[in-house]
């Protein structure tokens, strides 16, 4: 059985309570390329979202905040060009080195090693 693995970045929209901690992932910013230096200074600041926003009419809950996660997607080749999902995982950038410089952890989720490449790709673009 053949086994796809793809990487993605994402940066997630949440809606947090006052001490940012995550009640809701609201969206999503795929993307191949790590993102931009611009997006990642944007990351973990807290900001609130308009008054006509449908999650705070719907839940009350006004304020958002983005963070930076990689995807790992892994796909089983079924035969005959069908794929089907057979694992994601997630490797969340919660944390700075000494810096101040995001990093991402070591391990996603799942248990999986993240490869070095994200980690020297996040490291370039903040340099």
């Amino acid at each position: 059985m053949k086994r796809n693995i793809n990487y993605e970045w994402d940066i997630e929209e949440h809606a947090v309570d006052s001490n940012g901690e995550c009640l809701d992932v609201l969206d999503h910013y795929h993307s191949k390329k790590c993102p931009s230096l611009y997006q990642l200074n944007q990351l973990d600041k807290i900001y609130p979202a308009s008054d006509d926003d449908y999650y705070f009419k719907a839940h009350g809950i006004k304020l958002r905040k983005e963070q930076l996660v990689l995807v790992r997607d892994v796909w089983i080749d079924e035969g005959e060009g069908v794929f089907d999902l057979d694992d994601r995982s997630w490797a969340y950038s919660d944390n700075k080195d000494e810096e101040g410089k995001w990093i991402l952890p070591e391990h996603f989720d799942s248990g999986a090693k993240v490869p070095k490449r994200f980690h020297e790709e996040l490291r370039k673009v903040q340099s």
